[in-house]
């Protein structure tokens, strides 16, 4: 898997107050960018993305 710069295309833009999560923008590991696509892997690479911070996951150990 590498980014093909597809991705590019679909860049979100940060809101001033909430975060690229809360907007409903998802993050790819391998592109590294937070972008606005309804599906749930991303368009250049294929790899599912994320939807929620690392932070949110790790309460769910508590």
């Amino acid at each position: 898997m590498s980014c093909k710069n597809i991705c590019e295309k679909y860049s979100a833009a940060k809101g001033r107050r909430s975060s690229y999560y809360a907007q409903g923008y998802k993050r790819c590991s391998i592109c590294e960018i937070f972008i606005d696509w309804d599906g749930i892997r991303c368009p250049c690479c294929d790899l599912v993305l994320r939807t929620v911070p690392h932070e949110k996951t790790r309460d769910s150990d508590i």
